[in-house]
């Protein structure tokens, strides 16, 4: 009688196990269509506050700083206390070269700061995925890890941009010890401009959650957009971009009423040129200088 009872038992647990297997399916593949059906509008937002031309008053860009080549921005946002943060950098190379470093998830320990893990977890189509990522933790601070649907779209004059922005929390629980950050768009935008260059924006407005004070984080989140010299040392190590000085104006800003006027480069055209590489100035204002090999 005994064993009756426990085979009993174990045949009501198998079916409640498999009952509660097919609703996650269930529920994971309704969460997935609906993944599917929002990020292209949410990577079509992402691209008009990567380029300045969103028509939203809730996104007044502020310049914090300049530092390593890249321009960085902040805005507030009535959706959180957490600050939006962008940067825009050069890079001396095609977007379509930037992009295999940017989204390649195992090359992405040579850019990322603190990355302890990145993986893919599924591939929902050619373009989107859920991605996780996880960071490693500072005493006091505890590690965060983060689950993302993820997208990029390549367009017509050569652009292409990478969205990303968190999945469903209940379909990807955190590991114990580990605080789940939530992140509300964050990704890259690449334009060509120039010969063999490239304008690269990095946006993140990201929440990361647990103890730390808001007011910390948005002091300490206005580096992220540093991923680009990152990025950039990896990509085009021997290159150099030379920026105007000041903050750039915005992308959708037409190259005539530009507010910077371009560097020049050395005028002992000569010696310069084989002592500091070729020059050649894009319709932003900016001059990319490759260094010659002898």
């Amino acid at each position: 009688e005994l064993q009756s009872v426990k085979f009993q038992r174990s045949i009501i647990q198998a079916i409640l196990i498999k009952f509660l297997t097919v609703g996650r399916n269930f529920m994971s593949g309704l969460q997935e269509r609906d993944a599917l059906t929002t990020l292209p509008s949410g990577l079509k937002k992402f691209q008009e506050l990567c380029d300045g031309s969103a028509d939203d008053d809730a996104f007044q860009w502020q310049p914090v700083m300049e530092r390593k080549g890249v321009q960085i921005f902040r805005a507030h946002t009535p959706m959180s206390s957490i600050c939006c943060v962008k940067g825009v950098g050069m890079i001396a190379a095609e977007p379509e070269k930037i992009f295999e470093v940017a989204e390649d998830t195992r090359r992405w320990k040579s850019w990322s700061r603190n990355l302890e893990e990145a993986k893919v977890l599924k591939e929902l189509n050619s373009e989107s995925r859920v991605v996780y990522t996880r960071y490693k933790g500072r005493f006091p601070v505890s590690a965060r890890d983060i689950v993302t649907w993820q997208t990029f779209e390549k367009g017509p004059r050569g652009d292409i941009t990478i969205y990303c922005t968190s999945a469903a929390e209940n379909e990807f629980l955190p590991s114990p010890g580990v605080v789940r950050s939530h992140v509300y768009s964050t990704g890259f935008r690449m334009i060509p401009v120039g010969s063999n260059a490239t304008r690269v924006t990095f946006l993140s407005h990201t929440d990361f959650r647990g103890w730390i004070p808001r007011w910390f984080q948005n002091m300490v989140s206005v580096y992220q957009p540093l991923v680009i010299a990152k990025i950039r040392d990896v990509v085009a190590p021997s290159a150099l971009v030379v920026r105007p000085v000041g903050l750039a104006a915005p992308l959708s800003t037409p190259p005539s009423q530009h507010p910077y006027s371009a560097p020049h480069a050395p005028h002992n055209t000569s010696s310069g040129a084989a002592a500091h590489g070729a020059y050649s100035a894009d319709e932003d204002g900016y001059l990319v200088r490759t260094p010659t090999t002898t």
